[in-house]
């Protein structure tokens, strides 16, 4: 049976009474994702706030915080949000890269589907670009780590991963680096690059931060908690020689459905996505398509009564229909024997003179 498709709503209804045998066709069989689906990314607070912000940055390179000591020499405060504001806008970059490759994408089918059906394609495919990108994302950043500590490379503030000193050699003095140790002297940055320890401020532990072999591995170890607290914040605020109020700080407001004893690992593991918006438009994916008509095939299964039944009944219509044509093909024969007998052969005779 044919029926022509006049409008969405038709197709619902013929789709619920013929769920397994309705086809209709499309015009259109490769439509782009951006025709009926947009994916938008909601980031983790931190990127979109004043604590990765160039004034802040400014801020605090142009005081003096008098803690983050790790036996070591003082960590330069800006270390950390210039560290994070990098991390989001390559996180960033990288998501809007790989949702432009993905909207750009075909959707292929050369039928109409059901609402349901294509809603679960799109939310596979979803599903699988969010755990690609990812992955992608995540062995790139652990390949470049690991070929920055492989090569013995050196930070700004190098003391953190090798310390110099000095040695008297044969009345001489020789310098050497070796490498810096944490973890209650159990792991060295010479074997590990995650070496890492808790920060200090005026002796007293900070929230959440930590100092490492490389600012990178302290900060994915770290974690935004005192950004949360304002007595925290205050610790931070009266080590600078400024006055706070020049530069006014407000708590994050714990917007993310996530911890806020969440690793900066963590955040880069998710690429800083606290949730995915997710938009599609079924009416604007069956616009594309356009099907015109639809199909519906009856699929009947023959049994075996009814298979014996039906050569039954052939039997009985070949009987009547042999009854009907049996006597009258005799009668002709017969007739056709006679008029050949009743034919006179006249012979050519020729007189003689």
């Amino acid at each position: 049976m044919k029926f022509p498709l006049i409008h969405l709503k038709q197709f619902e209804q013929l789709y619920i009474k013929y769920p397994d045998t309705l086809i209709c066709s499309c015009n259109e069989i490769s439509i782009k994702y951006a025709e009926f689906i947009k994916l938008t990314p909601v980031y983790h607070e931190i990127c979109s706030s004043a604590f990765i912000s160039l004034k802040w940055i400014n801020y605090l390179d142009f005081t003096y915080l008098n803690g983050f000591s790790f036996d070591y020499s003082n960590l330069s405060p800006s270390f950390q949000p210039q560290i994070l504001r990098s991390l989001c806008q390559l996180v960033e970059e990288t998501v809007n890269s790989n949702l432009i490759q993905f909207h750009s994408r075909t959707f292929i089918s050369n039928q109409l589907i059901s609402k349901y059906i294509c809603e679960k394609r799109i939310n596979n495919t979803i599903y699988l670009f969010q755990n690609s990108t990812r992955q992608t994302f995540k062995q790139i950043f652990e390949l470049t780590r690991e070929i920055f500590h492989g090569n013995a490379l050196i930070t700004i503030d190098d003391k953190r991963s090798w310390k110099e000193e000095k040695k008297p050699i044969n009345d001489n003095i020789v310098y050497m680096r070796l490498p810096s140790i944490y973890s209650d002297e159990t792991c060295s940055c010479a074997t590990s690059l995650n070496c890492s320890g808790q920060a200090m401020m005026k002796g007293v532990p900070t929230h959440g931060f930590f100092i490492g072999c490389y600012p990178i591995e302290a900060m994915l170890r770290s974690t935004l908690e005192c950004l949360y607290k304002k007595s925290c914040l205050n610790l931070i605020s009266s080590n600078y020689e400024q006055n706070s109020s020049n530069f006014p700080i407000e708590l994050l407001q714990l917007k993310t459905r996530y911890n806020i004893n969440e690793t900066i690992q963590n955040m880069i593991d998710r690429l800083f996505v606290d949730k995915w918006n997710v938009n599609y438009s079924y009416l604007n994916y069956s616009n594309k398509c356009h099907s015109t008509e639809c199909t519906n095939s009856i699929i009947q299964q023959f049994h075996m009564l009814y298979v014996v039944t039906s050569i039954i009944n052939l039997h009985g219509w070949l009987t009547m229909l042999l009854r009907l044509l049996i006597p009258l093909i005799i009668n002709i024969s017969f007739r056709m024997y006679y008029r050949r007998r009743q034919m006179v052969i006249v012979p050519n005779v020729t007189t003689k003179i």
